[in-house]
């Protein structure tokens, strides 16, 4: 399998970590995780996000990532040590038993694919969330931007084009179909969309069906 990341894993926080570490403490602040939380980051990458939620729970909470990329992967075994439980693996076909976390995470991924894909994945993370779980979603928001979002959509438009042909392909697609709302799975309540980055990106944090 092709590492799309390889070439720029060992300096992807360089670029991208100024951007990604406040959101990550807000996401963390919106889950609100107990010290026994069992979390779950789809597409992890270099482990920033985990490494937020360890600091809020001073290191109780049952941290896992999966990512496709082992070099991404790499680079947060580096940061994380032993701390997060970090695998190899796809998305729409995650190596978790049914119902195992109270907290499924998913940020700055999904644009990165077509809407099927996304919806598969979204379906998949509701198979390993626990009834009345949290799912919290970070992307891209489809909507109006003030004018700090178009600075930050302009930043935006050249990391996605750095990322490569490829990408940069799929995020306008993405952000044209409607962005994270149409993959969403019926049975999920939107909790709270919270919009940041001048309507650059949002939040959207979403409950999972409770039992019957």
């Amino acid at each position: 399998m092709t590492d799309d990341y390889g070439r720029i894993a060992r300096f992807y926080d360089r670029l991208m970590e100024p951007i990604n570490r406040p959101l990550h403490q807000l996401m963390v602040s919106l889950a609100d995780p107990g010290p026994d939380a069992q979390v779950l980051d789809i597409g992890c990458g270099t482990g920033l996000l985990l490494e937020a939620f360890l600091t809020a729970t001073d290191g109780a909470a049952e941290i896992h990532g999966l990512d496709r990329s082992p070099a991404m992967l790499d680079v947060a075994r580096d940061r994380l040590g032993t701390r997060a439980d970090l695998t190899v693996g796809d998305a729409t076909d995650m190596p978790y038993g049914n119902d195992t976390f109270d907290i499924v995470t998913c940020s700055l991924m999904l644009h990165e694919l077509d809407t099927d894909l996304a919806r598969a994945i979204l379906a998949e993370a509701d198979r390993v969330a626990r009834p009345n779980a949290t799912i919290i979603i970070t992307d891209y928001y489809v909507g109006s931007l003030r004018f700090k979002g178009r600075l930050w959509r302009a930043f935006s438009y050249g990391a996605e084009f750095f990322a490569g042909v490829k990408h940069f392909a799929a995020w306008r697609r993405h952000v044209q179909a409607g962005g994270i709302p149409i993959a969403l799975p019926d049975a999920w309540t939107v909790r709270q969309q919270k919009v940041v980055a001048g309507g650059n990106l949002a939040i959207w944090v979403c409950d999972t069906a409770s039992v019957t």
